[in-house]
């Protein structure tokens, strides 16, 4: 009960300070999660460079690439629609989903925001509790996720809704997902995450797949993973579609070499990722050459 009134509170001061100046705002919400000053004068490591990308860079160019539904025109631009996932439908209301036209597995997404608020699995249709996604995703459409999360992008999106293809793997550990970080067109490393249903596991490789020791201890895991066949292939999607980018991390699927496209995100963790280690801040910060930008 204590921990719902605090989280209650918490979504409260965010909405206040987005309508905040967009530096005040920052600053505010930077020390309030890290409990560090943000200097967006000489920012150094990776969280503070995103942040500083969010408030003077982001913006209306970048949300078609952050719309989950307008960036599957800029892969297939790029030649790659063969890893696009299947969509089954689009719809500007939960109401004009026809359920009846749905494979039994499916993913119903929002095409606006990130987290457990704005997707749903269903792995059985017969199952499906209707009125439960009609509320979820009428609510969803509602959400102003630019305000919540302070990534200024999201504000040029189009809000939908839309049915995806079902993803699933007989791999012991799940569906994993293969995160490639790009600084200036270039993959750098890949963050690999499985077990998101339980207990979340992340392990860094760089792009010869080893190990890089980036994260808090807290946050470490034994886990290894095999390297997934055809990740050159991989490599050179994510280079290509990471071009235009002074960073950018596109997220795949490997089911047993065939690649699935997730999503690029130019800010990861809403820029204030807790998870890393001053060092594995400053390693990633050091790839991120801010002097670039508009260059």
């Amino acid at each position: 009960m204590i921990y719902k009134f605090k989280l209650k509170c918490w979504e409260v001061e965010k909405k206040l300070i987005s309508f905040l100046p967009k530096k005040l705002a920052h600053k505010w919400y930077y020390k309030r999660r890290t409990g560090e000053k943000l200097d967006l004068n000489s920012p150094k490591n990776f969280n503070e460079k995103l942040q500083w990308l969010i408030v003077n860079k982001y913006g209306e160019e970048e949300a078609k690439y952050a719309d989950k539904v307008l960036v599957r025109e800029y892969i297939k631009s790029k030649g790659f629609e063969g890893i696009l996932p299947e969509i089954y439908g689009i719809y500007d209301s939960v109401e004009e989903i026809k359920y009846e036209k749905l494979p039994n597995k499916f993913v119903i997404k929002t095409n606006h925001g990130s987290g457990n608020d704005y997707y749903l699995i269903c792995p059985d249709k017969n199952k499906l509790d209707k009125k439960s996604v009609e509320k979820k995703f009428t609510k969803a459409l509602k959400k102003n996720y630019a305000r919540k999360s302070l990534e200024y992008h999201y504000q040029f999106i189009n809000r939908k809704i839309y049915c995806e293809e079902y993803i699933e793997s007989n791999d012991a550990d799940g569906l994993i997902d293969y995160k490639i970080f790009c600084f200036h067109g270039k993959p750098e490393f890949v963050l690999v995450t499985s077990n998101r249903q339980n207990q979340l596991e992340r392990v860094y490789y760089d792009t010869k797949w080893n190990l890089v020791d980036l994260l808090k201890q807290e946050y470490k895991t034994d886990k290894e993973f095999t390297k997934p066949k055809q990740f050159d292939k991989m490599l050179n999607i994510a280079s290509r579609l990471s071009k235009p980018f002074l960073f950018a991390r596109i997220d795949l699927y490997n089911i047993s070499g065939k690649i699935y496209f997730g999503e690029i995100t130019l800010s990861p963790a809403t820029g204030i990722n807790l998870t890393y280690s001053d060092y594995g801040l400053n390693v990633l910060g050091e790839k991120l050459d801010l002097s670039k930008v508009n260059k």
